[in-house]
């Protein structure tokens, strides 16, 4: 799977809002060569996911850059 570089704020909205992710690609993302929706759904999924288990797990300093 492609991985996409998403802003730390982008990331920390969908994992509270993980429902709303296909509405953002759908309406507010760009597509360049190559890429599908499914390709940014599946990995802003992904990525906000694992922000949600680091921040449950009290691991979010390995995302913000100090």
């Amino acid at each position: 799977m492609k991985e996409f570089y998403w802003n730390i704020e982008t990331i920390e909205y969908y994992s509270i809002h993980p429902k709303e992710i296909k509405n953002f690609v759908k309406y507010e993302c760009d597509l360049e060569n190559g890429e599908s929706e499914e390709d940014l759904i599946k990995d802003l999924t992904k990525q906000s996911k694992q922000y949600y288990n680091n921040l449950i797990n009290n691991d979010t300093l390995k995302y913000r850059k100090i």
